[in-house]
């Protein structure tokens, strides 16, 4: 079996927590969960480094990383940050997608992601028009939300840490993230229509954030 200095495990740790600022922003803030973190690390690291790795090497290696981070972390304070919440939406995920499809379905909704390589739409659409939207997938196989849009405003000037940080903060806390786009210098994010008291409750909390540059 081949063997690995640990040095050589906690840079790799490092690497790859860097290259994810979702995990990233959750150790700065101090809200992840170490053990959950190593499971999703693990299969990563293994590859990279080609040998089985013990899970409590992770674990250490993360805390390294997390004592430093703290260290040397500079914070951004911020003033109460604008936002507002509306509900009365579905995200719809459509499964073998068509252009056809496509074209008939953009006067009635927002595409949020259309993977071409795997013909998977996402859009969003008013719950008015939700009759509609499934009678023109009506044939086609298909899963529906009901969700609630954060917009959050004048995030352009916060910059990439601040977007990293809130979606971060939402997802460590359970809230389950159905996507984002930004728009005209705002975050919008589409959650479950049920996560929304306790995202904006989240949100209302939120008075800075970390800086990683």
């Amino acid at each position: 079996m081949k063997r690995v200095r640990r040095g050589e495990i906690v840079r790799t740790v490092h690497e790859i927590l860097y290259e994810n600022p979702f995990w990233m922003s959750a150790i700065v803030q101090g809200i992840a969960n170490y053990s959950a973190l190593a499971r999703k690390i693990k299969p990563i690291l293994e590859e990279r480094l080609g040998c089985k790795i013990k899970s409590n090497s992770i674990v250490k290696a993360i805390v390294e990383l997390t004592k430093k981070v703290h260290l040397e972390m500079r914070k951004r304070e911020i003033g109460p940050i604008m936002f507002s919440v509306k509900s009365g939406k579905a995200l719809t995920v459509v499964k073998s997608a068509n252009d056809k499809l496509l074209n008939r379905l953009l006067p009635y909704a927002r595409v949020l992601n259309f993977d071409a390589k795997a013909r998977e739409l996402a859009f969003i659409h008013s719950a008015k028009v939700q009759k509609l939207v499934e009678g023109i997938l009506s044939n086609v196989e298909k899963v529906s939300y009901r969700i609630a849009e954060l917009t959050i405003e004048n995030v352009e000037r916060l910059g990439e840490d601040f977007k990293n940080h809130v979606l971060a903060l939402l997802a460590w806390n359970g809230v389950d993230i159905k996507g984002f786009v930004e728009s005209s210098g705002s975050l919008i994010i589409y959650v479950i229509e049920n996560d929304a008291w306790k995202a904006l409750k989240i949100l209302s909390g939120i008075t800075s954030f970390p800086l990683t540059a």
